[in-house]
């Protein structure tokens, strides 16, 4: 009896030892599986590097791409900026992510400014990203191999110059020849005028779109201009109503009266400067008409001033008929155009 007890005692003895191992075993099993994931973990992180604007960090990051990492990190970088790696671009351990922070500039062209951003690149750089070329006569305050800096003002001045061709017309002369056989009423065209034409050249320099300086280069004639001839008259010319032209020197207006040799009671017939008195003759004042000037009046016709008498005076003239009839028809008239003819 004692014997079996014993027996089932040690048994007992032993299990708890095979349970107690077993205890021991799975904690040792699970402890190095936790090293192993710990490890594990840590190989699967990869140490990157950033230069961001000249600050160096290094950072242990799982993410798969550069895009991925940088959001991890909370470290935006923006279109403008300038960076070593592609977003997309596969993380490798020990990896360099440099970036370039762009800061603002002023770019003034065509008299605007604009606010624009660049990295530390050449002018030149920032004229073509802006679409701005330079010409030989343009103007640019700095020089276009020099690198931007913060706040830079770029000016930019844009030249160019165009020759202006214009065709100007030349306006013909007038040439006048005179002619005293025809009243001065009359002007006849002998030769019509025509307009001459001339190419004038001008060079015109623009700044920014706005002319600025005009320099006369030349011109030069590509078509004469032909004269107008015109004869013109310089005579005065009546025309009676017989159809025959006198010419005049002067026409005066006059009060005409007549007379006739049966009202000259006493008279010889003859007139102060001796001609015997017949139609034709007409008595005047020498201060006004001087004697022996051939006259030619309207409604009487060709005359002579030869003679004068007491009450002609000043613009009166007398004018001489065969009849009484005709005196007194004629009576006494004003404004009676007297013409002063030509020897």
């Amino acid at each position: 009896m004692k014997s079996s007890n014993l027996e089932e005692c040690m048994k007992n003895i032993l299990k708890k030892e095979v349970n107690f191992n077993l205890v021991i075993i799975v904690f040792i099993v699970s402890a190095i599986s936790l090293m192993l994931m710990y490890y594990a973990s840590l190989l699967s992180y990869k140490q990157v590097y950033i230069v961001d604007n000249g600050v160096k960090s290094v950072h242990k990051t799982k993410a798969k791409t550069v895009g991925g990492f940088l959001v991890s990190i909370n470290l935006p970088v923006r279109n403008i900026d300038k960076m070593n790696k592609e977003k997309n671009e596969e993380i490798q351990k020990g990896m360099s992510i440099e970036i370039e922070r762009a800061f603002p500039i002023k770019l003034c062209y065509n008299e605007k400014i604009r606010k624009v951003f660049a990295t530390e690149i050449p002018v030149s750089a920032v004229l073509a990203t802006n679409n701005i070329v330079l010409s030989e006569e343009d103007y640019i305050n700095v020089k276009i191999e020099e690198s931007v800096k913060p706040n830079m003002i770029i000016d930019v001045k844009d030249y160019n110059t165009e020759i202006i061709e214009k065709k100007i017309v030349i306006p013909y002369n007038e040439k006048i020849i005179y002619a005293s056989d025809l009243d001065n009423s009359v002007k006849t065209v002998m030769k019509e005028g025509i307009n001459g034409e001339k190419v004038v050249r001008d060079k015109v320099t623009y700044m920014n779109g706005k002319e600025i300086k005009r320099e006369h280069l030349g011109e030069e004639v590509t078509k004469k201009p032909q004269e107008k001839v015109i004869k013109k008259g310089t005579a005065n010319i009546y025309k009676a109503v017989n159809g025959k032209a006198y010419s005049y020197k002067k026409m005066i207006s006059m009060t005409a009266t007549a007379y006739t040799l049966s009202e000259l009671k006493g008279s010889t017939g003859r007139t102060s400067l001796g001609l015997k008195v017949r139609e034709g003759i007409v008595a005047v004042d020498p201060k006004v008409i001087p004697l022996r000037t051939k006259l030619y009046i309207e409604g009487y016709g060709e005359a002579m001033a030869g003679d004068t008498g007491g009450a002609i005076k000043g613009n009166k003239i007398d004018l001489y008929m065969d009849t009484l009839g005709e005196v007194n028809k004629y009576g006494r008239r004003k404004n009676v155009k007297v013409y002063i003819l030509n020897s």
